[in-house]
């Protein structure tokens, strides 16, 4: 009698455990269905955000470099201003002047040698934050007159 209550016990423990066994199966499985849900939400989520990403990013740049080139942007007209009241210290005058890009090319006249090449060494000394190279092309006295010429490139930075 004793073992036949034990059995019956056991077998009772066993539907009860059996019971909360599938109670318990039914709640993993619907937080396991949530879990696919917002698993596949969360990557669509994420293609979105990185289709975002690459279309916004290639604005983002854009605007960047918009921006860059109109902060960043300097003047030719203030080195220009510069250089000519540079020019009348040393009482040199420019015969033609030609600028390509960054690069400004001036033909210089003066009555004589050091005056030109003390303007160059001046400039170089004075506008270095400015000025990325100096290059003197040449300097030749016209032999019709007492003037000498002289041909400068100037690289702004």
């Amino acid at each position: 009698m004793y073992y036949l209550i034990n059995a019956y016990l056991n077998k009772t423990q066993i539907v009860i455990m059996k019971n909360q066994a599938d109670s318990l199966q039914k709640e993993a499985d619907k937080y396991r269905k949530i879990l696919a849900q917002k698993s596949k939400t969360l990557s669509q989520l994420n293609r979105r955000l990185a289709e975002l990403a690459k279309r916004y990013g290639a604005k983002t740049k854009t605007l960047e470099s918009i921006y860059k080139e109109k902060v960043d942007y300097r003047l030719k007209s203030g080195i220009f201003y510069t250089l000519a009241k540079d020019l009348s210290k040393f009482e040199v005058y420019v015969d033609k002047m030609y600028t390509h890009g960054d690069t400004v090319w001036l033909s210089m006249v003066g009555e004589d040698d050091r005056r030109i090449t003390e303007f160059i060494k001046y400039i170089s000394d004075v506008h270095f934050n400015d000025i990325k190279s100096i290059d003197i092309e040449m300097i030749a006295k016209d032999p019709k007159s007492k003037i000498y010429r002289g041909l400068l490139k100037v690289e702004l930075r």
